[in-house]
């Protein structure tokens, strides 16, 4: 009789189990692949150098992440460019579906903060001309502004051309940056103490030091994997 009755407990416990593992499953596991390709692409980008590298090498170097290429072609002041960009997001489309219809509370904890990785690079002239890294996430749940860190890097040869890059500031000698954050004030001019949306820029050229460069380069991946939000640009970009 005792056993009788703790089977359907059971039962239910495994099904509440099986659920659990495959929610988690559900979240985990794309988080992870994005945060696998976004490794790879960093390698990828750290051998190539706009204005140096040749179309075909860099070509060669991506070939292993064809399949999230999104190309785009186009003609400048009469030349021929092509830019193609790779994008990885840690939330998939069912996982996103599901959150979008639960409770936002609920939704927030039980799902990663939104991060999203993306490059784009540029070819012109049968070389690379730009690159344009980004990795950014939500600030606020449900808000449009993200936290970010984006690195452009130039060839003085060809100058800014991706069109969602940064403008390049006035006496630009190789390397420069800033930041920008939204922060609140009362109706008396005065700082309610809340910030948020950290953004950080950064531009560099062939002209940028060694160090400048690999530390231009080293996103923080983690942000795409961890339930504790990078709260600023310095935990995306350090």
């Amino acid at each position: 009789m005792f056993a009788a009755h703790r089977r359907p407990f059971i039962t239910l416990t495994a099904v509440l189990v099986a659920v659990i593992v495959i929610f988690a499953a559900a979240i985990l596991i794309p988080a992870w692949q994005a945060r696998y390709h976004a490794s790879r692409l960093l390698i990828c980008l750290f051998d190539l150098h706009p204005g140096i590298t040749t179309e075909a090498h860099a070509r060669a170097q991506l070939k292993p992440l064809s399949r999230y290429e999104l190309s785009f072609a186009g003609h400048d002041r009469g030349t021929q460019f092509q830019e193609v960009s790779y994008a990885f997001y840690n939330i998939s489309e069912p996982a996103s579906k599901v959150a979008d219809v639960l409770p936002l509370a609920l939704a927030q904890r039980l799902t990663l903060p939104w991060t999203a990785f993306k490059a784009t690079v540029r070819y012109q002239d049968g070389l690379l001309s730009n690159v344009h890294i980004l990795e950014m996430q939500e600030d606020i749940p449900g808000g449009p502004h993200p936290n970010s860190a984006s690195t452009s890097i130039l060839s003085p040869r060809f100058g800014q051309q991706i069109h969602y890059m940064p403008p390049v500031p006035s006496g630009f000698n190789g390397y420069s940056v800033y930041t920008r954050n939204t922060s609140g004030v009362d109706a008396n001019g005065n700082s309610t103490g809340f910030n948020c949306c950290y953004a950080r820029f950064i531009t560099l050229d062939e002209r940028a030091t060694p160090v400048q460069l690999a530390d231009s380069l080293n996103f923080q991946l983690r942000c795409l994997t961890s339930w504790r939000r990078c709260k600023d640009d310095r935990q995306i970009l350090p």
